[in-house]
């Protein structure tokens, strides 16, 4: 059986095959996944906001695209993904999954 990772408003995940990854409550929000072929590994962010640009140090740097996907490649690389492969990406919107695209 498969592992199920639940990824919150807000939050990101990262996990290797044969987890998945899932999210919920996408709305008005954007699901971004990174995947690293060579390692097998994946991570998903459910991100709020386009960028962290007027944001001060004690908020939640997942509620941010730019900082929340810079944190999401740094624990990739950290746990064994190669930064100098190519690595896939796609974006969700509400009511769209991976098996849509």
């Amino acid at each position: 059986m498969m592992k199920e990772v639940r990824v919150g408003m807000a939050d990101y995940k990262v996990c290797t095959s044969p987890a998945v990854l899932s999210t919920l409550g996408l709305g008005s929000c954007l699901g971004v996944a990174l995947y690293d072929q060579g390692s097998d590994m994946c991570g998903l962010a459910h991100v709020m906001l386009p960028d962290s640009t007027r944001m001060n140090s004690e908020v939640n740097r997942c509620k941010f695209a730019d900082t929340c996907l810079l944190d999401m490649k740094k624990e990739l690389i950290g746990k064994g993904a190669d930064p100098s492969r190519p690595v896939s990406y796609t974006h969700l919107r509400a009511h769209e999954t991976l098996a849509n695209l």
